[in-house]
């Protein structure tokens, strides 16, 4: 009566994914198709006790999200993941559901459940997986406003909630006040993602610009890089931080100088200065020795 795969049954396939290396190479390599799907969402079904069960489920989720839209039958069997009472696998099925091809209207509300929770680590994993559905996660952005803001949290789920504004895109424009404040903020990884935000919301957030002009100078190059890329996202909104971002092809860093190089193309590629030229040794001028 067990679900087949490939001739064998789902009793078959469990034990060999708990078996020894050479029959578990086997199994992950035979679940990798399609049709083993129905077999891998019996595994999500599995009970969540027994020293095996979390690494069938874990070993599930990962194949389903390798297959991507192909394995969109297991969406429901996700969903009910994101509840599941081994603390391992709501992140992880949290993060699958936009890969497999689960709508935002499903997904969405259901994750936020999780951000809302008292598991840190789902509630991050959660809020990642939010920012996977943009523009139709539009509704959750005062709840992420309320997140960054929020002193007592923790500083990753905070710079996450900021993140995931900025991907939300041109309909979190809102946010804007709260991420502008949230640019003095003695946190790198919260200064660097609101800066980061700001220019992922896009021309429509150009007001933000004499508040972002600072960090070109911050101390940290992370700042600095996100900041340079925020302003080449504005594109021809952002023409007035051409001369700093200029300056900036000399920053000591160069992940900061690549930033800068590519905010000005995108901005305006003939202000661009010409390459240097490497200076030449003087005529009949001899090495010493």
């Amino acid at each position: 009566g067990e679900q087949l795969y490939d001739g064998r049954p789902v009793s078959y396939w469990r034990a060999s994914l708990t078996g020894d290396p050479v029959r578990r190479a086997e199994a992950l390599a035979g679940l990798k198709s399609p049709d083993a799907v129905p077999v891998l969402i019996e595994f999500l079904k599995s009970p969540a006790t027994g020293s095996d069960a979390s690494e069938v489920r874990m070993t599930s989720i990962t194949l389903l999200t390798k297959l991507g839209p192909e394995a969109n039958a297991a969406g429901d069997a996700l969903l009910a993941a994101l509840t599941d009472t081994d603390p391992l696998i709501p992140p992880v099925a949290a993060a699958s559901l936009h890969k497999v091809g689960v709508p935002g209207k499903q997904a969405i509300p259901r994750l936020l459940e999780l951000v809302n929770g008292p598991d840190v680590i789902a509630a991050v994993a959660a809020t990642r997986a939010i920012s996977a559905y943009k523009g139709e996660a539009r509704e959750t952005v005062e709840r992420f406003e309320e997140i960054l803001t929020d002193e007592s949290l923790d500083v990753e789920f905070r710079w996450n909630a900021s993140r995931t504004i900025g991907k939300i895109g041109p309909d979190a424009i809102g946010a804007l006040p709260t991420l502008i404040k949230m640019l003095d903020h003695p946190e790198v990884t919260i200064r660097e993602h609101s800066s980061e935000a700001i220019g992922d919301i896009g021309p429509t957030a150009a007001s933000a610009i004499p508040d972002m002009m600072k960090l070109l100078k911050d101390k940290n190059a992370r700042v600095r890089r996100d900041t340079a890329r925020s302003f080449g996202f504005m594109g021809k909104a952002a023409t007035k931080t051409l001369p700093d971002l200029v300056k900036m092809l000399d920053d000591p860093e160069l992940i900061v100088r690549d930033a800068a190089k590519t905010a000005i193309l995108a901005i305006d590629p003939k202000a661009l200065p010409e390459p240097k030229e490497p200076k030449s040794e003087a005529p009949g001028k001899k090495e010493s020795k």
